[in-house]
């Protein structure tokens, strides 16, 4: 059985913060803080921004599916990717921000502390990955890109959603593909 989430406490830090002075010197990235490192997606691969208003918990689910979301009439699994990057847990809050994806022609919603700016980024900019990243966040990443003094690590959602796949399926639950198999009954 699914518990739905009615009434979550509104979260301080999940709210956008997409800031006016927007630059573009290559393609375009949205940036987001997880745990208090910069991040950034190509807005190629993100489909939208959202706030998240409602959360369905997933049983025994592994940690790093949050739920599932339904954005204007379409069910997508919502992923914890401070859970899949190996950082603290944050409790279900009201007005999460996510950033959406399309893998495999199923609708993914990347769970983020914060929207912050759009970006533009050129792939001859970016910097090798540092060696002290975790393995996840190596994995995930495309490079660093150097901006007014901050570092941006720059995600591959397509590689992201490929280390999603592979830690679900290591968790051994069987909850989350069966929900997913069955979104239509939501």
């Amino acid at each position: 059985m699914v518990e739905a989430t009615n009434n979550l406490p509104k979260s301080p830090q999940a709210h956008r913060a997409i800031a006016s002075s927007v630059t573009f010197d290559g393609e375009q990235h949205v940036t987001f803080n997880i745990d208090g490192q910069l991040f950034a997606a190509s807005m190629e691969e993100v489909g939208d921004i959202v706030d998240v208003d409602m959360l369905t918990i997933v049983p025994k689910a592994s940690k790093i599916i949050r739920g599932l979301i339904n954005v204007r009439g379409r069910i997508l699994t919502m992923i914890d990717l401070r859970a899949l990057f190996g950082q603290p847990v944050l409790p279900i809050a009201k007005n999460e921000a996510a950033v959406t994806y399309e893998y495999n022609g199923e609708g993914y919603a990347l769970a983020v502390d914060q929207v912050k700016d759009i970006i533009g980024i050129n792939d001859a900019s970016l910097l090798t990955n540092l060696p002290n990243l975790s393995k996840n966040i190596r994995t995930c990443s495309r490079g660093i890109f150097r901006n007014n003094g901050n570092l941006i690590l720059v995600l591959s959602l397509l590689d992201t959603m490929g280390l999603i796949v592979k830690s679900v399926g290591d968790s051994q639950s069987s909850s989350w593909a069966e929900i997913i198999e069955n979104k239509s009954d939501f």
